[in-house]
């Protein structure tokens, strides 16, 4: 059990549908996203071991790391 002293609870814990910061922060403690910011403010690796933009960068492409799961333990893939 996690115990978290907020003054509000998220409405919403779909980081896909959190809009506002103390969802975010809460949901911040749940999930890791593709890339994260590192003590310097850069971004660095998270989900994704690396990614890569096309010529004109309007795609992003990133690869996961190995081994990533779902909570049940499923394996978590692109598909």
């Amino acid at each position: 059990m996690l115990r978290i002293h907020e003054y509000t609870y998220p409405d919403v814990f779909d980081p896909q549908k959190s809009s506002f910061s103390k969802e975010i922060a809460v949901l911040h403690m749940n999930y890791e996203g593709l890339t994260r910011l590192d003590q310097n403010l850069n971004t660095v690796p998270a989900a994704a071991e690396s990614w890569e933009f096309n010529q004109d960068g309007t795609v992003v492409t990133f690869h996961l790391r190995p081994g990533l799961k779902y909570t049940d333990g499923t394996p978590l893939t692109a598909e």
